[in-house]
This record gives C-alpha cells, structure tokens and sequence, in this order.
C-alpha cells in the first residue's frame, strides 16, 4: 500500500534497509486489492481481491463491507523475481501476512532459498494447505491459532 511505503521509507532513513514498494503474488504483473479502514481493520491493511486468491476476501464479506475504503491496482512479482532481483542467496528469518494469499505465493515459490525460520498467518487459508506444501520442502511446524511457525 502506497501510504505505508511512505511511512516505512521515512522510518528508515539512516538504515541498511531497502523499501520495496509492491506485492508479492505468483506473477508479475498488476494485481488488483482492496483497502480497508477503520478501528476494526486498525491498521489500514488490504488484501488481494484477483482471480488468483485462494484465501477469505476479508472485505467482501458482508459485515466487513464497511471498511471497505477503496479498490486499488498494484505492481507485484513472483517471489521468485523479487529474490532474484534482489539476488537474494539466504534468508534467515521470514514473516508472511498476506490475507489468505500465503498457499498462492508459496504453491507457485521454486524454493530455490528455503528460509531457516517462517511465522505465517494460517488463519484466513483453508484446511491443510499450507502444511502440504511446508512440509515437502523439509519444515518441521508448529501451528498456532493464528500463525504457524516453521523451521529447516
């Protein structure tokens, strides 16, 4: 979301720290997502509303639809493209959040870089799925209510 690129590039300045504006998805392209607000959506977050998403549309739900602010395009890239554009060869800590995206970002990920540890939002992915795709690439997991926490 444009507002908290923003808010996160002034926050680093002075760090070794880059902002990458965007989404990440399972292409590269353009991805439609809509953005909430309110107390109840507290921090303004947004989530994918393309054809793509597997997970709950949180704000097309009909008690949600009042926190429904705005639809909005953004670019996005595969994970794949954004670690190798970034050339990315290890990763030690990974946290993923993205509003029932998480199965399409990780089914369609080459695991050509395993992370060592993952926290992940499981609670808007139906069922099993992020387990059967965690534990074929050699995760041990541990599932909370809200999150599931992985590691080599």
């Amino acid at each position: 979301m444009p507002h908290f690129a923003a808010k996160l590039r002034i926050m680093a300045q002075g760090l070794p720290v880059a902002v990458c504006e965007g989404a990440i998805s399972d292409y590269d392209g353009e991805i439609a997502m809509a953005v909430g607000e309110g107390e109840q959506w507290a921090t303004g977050a947004s989530h994918v509303t393309a054809s793509n998403h597997e997970g709950a549309r949180l704000l097309d739900l009909p008690a949600n639809q009042f926190l429904r602010k705005e639809d909005i395009t953004v670019q996005c890239r595969s994970l794949d493209s954004f670690i190798e554009q970034k050339a990315i060869t290890s990763v030690d800590f990974c946290k993923i959040d993205i509003e029932g995206h998480e199965a399409t970002v990780l089914r369609n990920y080459s695991w050509v870089v395993k992370p060592a540890f993952m926290k992940i939002e499981h609670c808007h992915t139906p069922g099993n799925v992020l387990d059967e795709i965690l534990r074929p690439q050699g995760y041990t997991i541990f599932v909370e209510q809200n999150d599931i926490y992985c590691v080599l």
